[in-house]
């Protein structure tokens, strides 16, 4: 992945990060890809609630990259809104990428580094670098047959797991863009955020559903959702119990006169029979 020195962009200069902030610009024409932000796992609310309040209590410390020249965010998406929101001033690092795929790559890199990340997010980026690795080298005719598993090994390495795991990776995030494509990339942010909490079986058949198929999945998922729970019922009183209590606490007299009353014998014995079968 090439690498760039970066640079911090101040009211139109070229400096280092300041310790404070108060001269920087507030806005700079920064823009947003739907592409790249559909990627993105988003912050939880009280994540961003807290994020909010660091920002209008300190500033914003830390510098939105960009891609240089094209002037595409690449990271910094929430602290961007809470600025603008607030008309506050941020810096700005730029890194020179030579195409879109390099700029994918960064973005996944970078989310990779990320520690509160969900296991399936984690799945799908390694995924997607994989098929952007093979996708790389099958466009090119320099190449022996060898060189995609050698990168893809190497790339396996790099992550910790086994070239199958990262095969199935690439599964994950081929079948999870395919649902994407007809629900949106709000529905792709929602499993990697385990608001949907879907399983690899799950996305792959939800995957080779059609499109209607796939949005009456969705909105039935919805409203599973929105249903409340329902509460559980409260115990019931075990009278078999209850009367075995009784009969123990029981002087003679009061045994005597429980048996002379009228279909007690009828009673007990369906007790006895319900006691038995909940014991199955």
């Amino acid at each position: 992945m090439p690498t760039a020195e970066p640079n911090v962009q101040t009211a139109g200069r070229t400096s280092r990060i300041p310790d404070t902030l108060e001269k920087l610009n507030v806005d700079p024409g920064i823009v947003i890809d739907p592409d790249l932000a559909g990627l993105l796992v988003p912050h939880a609310p009280h994540e961003l609630a807290l994020l909010e309040t660091s920002i209008l209590a300190d500033g914003c410390r830390d510098p939105l990259t960009v891609w240089k020249n094209q002037r595409i965010l690449l990271d910094g998406h929430a602290r961007l809104a809470i600025c603008r929101r607030h008309a506050l001033p941020f810096a700005v690092t730029e890194i020179d990428l030579p195409d879109r795929d390099a700029a994918v790559t960064w973005v996944l890199t970078r989310q990779l580094s990320r520690r509160n990340l969900r296991p399936i997010a984690v799945a799908y980026y390694r995924g997607v670098l994989h098929r952007l690795t093979v996708a790389q080298l099958g466009t090119r005719v320099d190449l022996d047959p060898g060189q995609t598993d050698r990168s893809a090994a190497a790339l396996a390495r790099e992550f910790g797991v086994d070239a199958r795991t990262l095969r199935r990776d690439a599964r994950l995030a081929a079948d999870l863009d395919v649902v994407a494509e007809s629900l949106g990339d709000g529905f792709r942010r929602s499993v990697l955020s385990g608001v949907a909490k879907l399983t690899r079986v799950e996305i792959a058949a939800l995957a080779a559903m059609t499109a209607v198929e796939q949005k009456r999945f969705a909105c039935t998922a919805g409203r599973r959702r929105r249903t409340k729970p329902t509460p559980p019922k409260p115990p019931t009183l075990d009278i078999a119990a209850r009367l075995a209590d009784l009969w123990r606490l029981a002087g003679r007299d009061e045994r005597s006169k429980f048996l002379e009353l009228v279909g007690i014998d009828n009673v007990l014995n369906e007790l006895t029979v319900a006691t038995k079968r909940r014991a199955r």
